[in-house]
């Protein structure tokens, strides 16, 4: 009896050009697969679930990075610009919530987003800490618009 190929219609090489994306088989696999008995067939099945289970835990870990330690990098005193690069503070504590001293002040409760961190304020402003290619950046929003600006670590 003929067993069925392991192909998922999503063929592309990795980056190496050794294993195909989609089914996990490897080129010799693939070029080979109607010449393999049913044993062996069977044992590549089984590798392929083990293929499989290392990537999966892989993207666990990323997961585990992500969304749970990556907070770390944000705790602290940050000091941020406005739109008229005008200074001032960002407070990140550990227990989830954050305050400034921009204007008259305000307090919020922070949650990680892809590794970067999403402040809403109490006032109803929001803002997004990220590390981008031009280093950390923090993107403000409120009802009348959203900018972009720099922000740094304090050394305090």
């Amino acid at each position: 009896m003929k067993m069925k190929s392991p192909c998922i219609d999503h063929c592309k090489l990795n980056e190496k050009k050794t294993q195909c994306v989609g089914c996990l088989r490897t080129v010799e696999e693939i070029t080979e697969w109607n010449s393999y008995c049913n044993n062996k067939k069977k044992k590549i099945f089984k590798l392929l679930k083990l293929r499989k289970s290392g990537i999966f835990c892989f993207l666990l870990i990323m997961f585990f990075y992500n969304t749970v330690l990556s907070f770390d990098n944000w705790i602290g005193n940050w000091i941020a610009l406005d739109q008229w690069q005008s200074e001032f503070e960002i407070v990140i504590e550990k227990d989830g919530t954050a305050t400034t001293d921009y204007g008259s002040g305000d307090q919020g409760n922070w949650t990680i987003v892809d590794g970067n961190l999403l402040i809403k304020w109490s006032s109803g402003k929001e803002d997004y800490l990220f590390s981008g290619v031009m280093g950390y950046q923090r993107l403000s929003k409120d009802k009348n618009g959203s900018y972009t600006s720099g922000l740094s670590k304090s050394l305090n």
